[in-house]
């Protein structure tokens, strides 16, 4: 809501934004059977509390850098509003990760069986978000052979006999990606319109370089 009102009060159009959905994709690559009430109760929590932890860890993440960002910049009016409306906004966004933290950690007390639950959804998840994440940023040539290469990571996180039924299910859109084309192309037309002789100098190399960076990425560790 505070964020809506800044937009408006700087006179910024509200609506989604233009590029690969965070959001969306976060959601394509998660296992919603994990959060099926027939399935055990237990595991449904866990899987919830880690997704929603994860998530809340990259908010925090985005607004501190946005504030410490903001400190360096000249201070404008504007400017100050910004930060000091994410400032206003950080600290509940730090309780909801302390929130998670602690039930998280309430539950892999119980037992080893249960901190080995919990563990395994952290690494779960951790890999679904970095994938989510990466797919915003990465719009070059080749991204649909990274996000093969992320997908993989999220499936290995995955007992044995639970991995071919989610890459089976998430590859088709995974290569296909129409919405990583729609980008490119809405991101083309605009660096077009704005400067052709940019588009080819800066934009064309800059995307056929992507190619160069197919390689298979470390296992992702959990976030502290």
């Amino acid at each position: 809501m505070w964020l809506t009102d800044l937009l408006v009060d700087l006179g910024q159009n509200v609506g989604t934004p233009p590029g690969v959905s965070y959001i969306d994709e976060f959601d394509r690559l998660l296992d919603k059977e994990q959060f099926d009430p027939k399935r055990n109760l237990e595991d449904g929590i866990i899987a919830a509390l880690a997704a929603i932890n994860v998530t809340e860890k990259r908010g925090c993440e985005y607004f501190s850098a946005h504030i410490h960002a903001l400190k360096q910049a000249p201070q404008t009016a504007e400017n100050i509003k910004i930060r000091e409306t994410i400032e206003k906004i950080f600290p509940e966004e730090a309780g909801h990760v302390r929130w998670g933290n602690r039930w998280l950690a309430q539950i892999a007390d119980k037992s080893p069986e249960h901190r080995q639950k919990v563990e395994q959804a952290k690494r779960k998840y951790v890999a679904i978000e970095q994938a989510a994440f990466e797919s915003g940023m990465d719009i070059m040539l080749g991204a649909e052979l990274r996000r093969v290469t992320r997908l993989v990571d999220i499936a290995n996180t995955m007992p044995m006999w639970e991995r071919p039924q989610y890459l089976m299910e998430r590859l088709p859109a995974t290569l296909l990606a129409p919405d990583l084309q729609m980008t490119r192309v809405d991101v083309a037309q605009r660096a077009w319109n704005r400067d052709p002789q940019a588009f080819m100098e800066k934009l064309v190399p800059m995307f056929l370089n992507g190619l160069n960076t197919i390689e298979k990425k470390p296992a992702t560790k959990p976030k502290a």
